[in-house]
């Protein structure tokens, strides 16, 4: 038998400190007798490593999965957003100017670069655990807050989305790297490829969760839509209908950031965080 085998059987039989979780075992603890810290180290992440895949590593995939799904469907109904916004907020026009529409579209991409730059650097300092699920709460503020937004004679509709949009991209750059993180500290080595693919391919489907809300709204919305002959002629019902519209279609991104809220509120601290950063 190996001498890494003796310990790793030492280490299980000593007394295991607080810590850990149903989503992690805290090895660290498992190996708290060694003195050395580089050590204790490298037989907790080797133990980490030869961890079978299990359930806790699907949970980990659905959680980061479910989270970059919401980024993705709160990013591309941008382009559905400012069509509708056109025929409410310029009737006769059904139209709002270039300048606008880049804007608004611009917005998120803005904020994301602040979020990944400061829930990346606050990640590390503060920990995973502390800072996953700050970053959905502002989605979810930005989302209602955009939903409910109206234009009136002190304030413009185009300026009022712009700034929650661009929260809602400090939301959702500060999700991209700890979700990432997040999976990536929870895979072994061998089904880590697999499990980050399959959280990034979650983008997708929220590109296609946003088409298929669009798709029902419209046909929810079918014959107040159909009383108007284009869209520069969409008054009375019609534009109505498409001011009830977007905002069901931007309010709707909510419900997965709030499912993924839920979830994030189960987790601890991953089990390589806890072991590099010696976590009780």
């Amino acid at each position: 038998m190996s001498s890494e085998d003796d310990t790793r059987k030492a280490g299980a039989a000593t007394n295991v400190t607080s810590g850990g979780n149903s989503a992690f075992t805290n090895f660290n603890n498992q190996f708290s007798h060694v003195t050395d810290l580089n050590e204790r180290r490298r037989l907790a992440l080797a133990e980490i490593d030869r961890a079978p895949f299990g359930w806790y590593h699907v949970r980990a995939c659905v959680v980061a999965g479910v989270g970059f799904f919401t980024d993705s469907y709160d990013i591309f109904t941008a382009s559905m957003l400012t069509i509708m916004l056109g025929i409410v907020y310029w009737p006769g026009v059904g139209k709002m100017p270039a300048n606008s529409d880049t804007a608004i579209k611009l917005a998120t991409s803005a904020g994301t670069v602040v979020g990944q730059l400061g829930f990346g650097i606050l990640a590390d300092i503060v920990g995973r655990k502390r800072m996953y699920g700050l970053e959905l709460m502002i989605i979810i503020f930005a989302s209602l807050a955009q939903a409910l937004t109206a234009s009136g004679p002190g304030v413009n509709i185009v300026g009022l989305i712009i700034f929650w949009r661009v929260i809602m991209g400090v939301g959702i750059g500060g999700d991209y790297p700890l979700s990432s993180i997040i999976t990536s500290e929870f895979a072994t080595t061998k089904w880590r490829g697999a499990m980050m693919g399959s959280v990034f391919a979650m983008q997708g489907f929220g590109q296609l969760g946003a088409a298929l809300v669009m798709l029902f709204v419209t046909l929810g919305f079918k014959k107040s839509l159909e009383s108007a002959k284009d869209v520069a002629h969409c008054s009375g019902v019609c534009r109505v209908a498409v001011d009830k519209m977007w905002r069901t279609l931007i309010g709707c991104g909510v419900i997965p950031a709030c499912i993924a809220l839920y979830c994030t509120s189960q987790f601890g601290f991953t089990a390589a965080f806890a072991v590099l950063t010696d976590l009780p």
